[in-house]
């Protein structure tokens, strides 16, 4: 089984030398390496072939989100809450986040999504530690799949007030692209609260 693992394994790379990276990412899946061939087909928008690998990779949280925000197969999505949330804080709240995509999809009340999008401005809001960008990107997501500019703003705002890496420029430029404004933001360590201005 080792052998055929690394044999597949340089395959994949052969492949990905060939730029052929579909058929990569197919034997990275076959060696066992999920996470490489999720991420390749992630990249391929293999959608439903990314979740299935996340899925192998017990990453029930990127699977969730690929086929229901990328697939919209949502009965699937949801099969795969029943493997249970993930362990670690962040994965937990991707793995709601995830679900809260399927709510949404389904047209549900708001409630659950909304609570799921206060838990994500909180952690963006937290300063310092690595963060992981697939919070805010997949809660503005949800915001914006839910028709919440109001939300989205609230994502961004947390995001600045943590001092996060180019977090003023993604909500300038979401300002410019939706609201067609330009956002003026007061300068850092300033009292005055963030807002938009014409």
């Amino acid at each position: 089984m080792a052998e055929s693992s690394f044999l597949l394994d340089r395959a994949a790379g052969c492949y990905l030398a060939a730029g052929e990276r579909a058929e990569a990412a197919r034997c990275y899946h076959a060696s066992g390496s999920y996470l490489r061939a999720a991420v390749l087909y992630s990249e391929l928008g293999l959608h439903r072939e990314a979740a299935d690998a996340y899925a192998a990779a017990d990453m029930a949280d990127f699977a969730i989100w690929h086929l229901a925000h990328h697939v919209g197969d949502i009965a699937k999505a949801r099969a795969l809450k029943a493997a249970g949330p993930p362990r670690t804080v962040v994965a937990q709240l991707r793995w709601r986040l995830a679900l809260a995509r399927c709510d949404v999809a389904e047209q549900r009340a708001d409630f659950g999504p909304l609570r799921v999008l206060a838990d994500a401005c909180a952690y963006l809001e937290k300063p310092g530690g690595v963060p992981d960008h697939y919070v805010e990107q997949w809660a503005v997501t949800v915001a914006t799949c839910m028709g919440r500019e109001d939300q989205v703003a609230l994502l961004y705002a947390a995001g600045v007030r943590s001092g996060r890496v180019d977090a003023a420029d993604r909500w300038a430029s979401w300002s410019r692209k939706v609201l067609q404004c330009e956002l003026v933001l007061p300068a850092r360590g300033s009292a005055s609260a963030y807002s938009a201005g014409r």
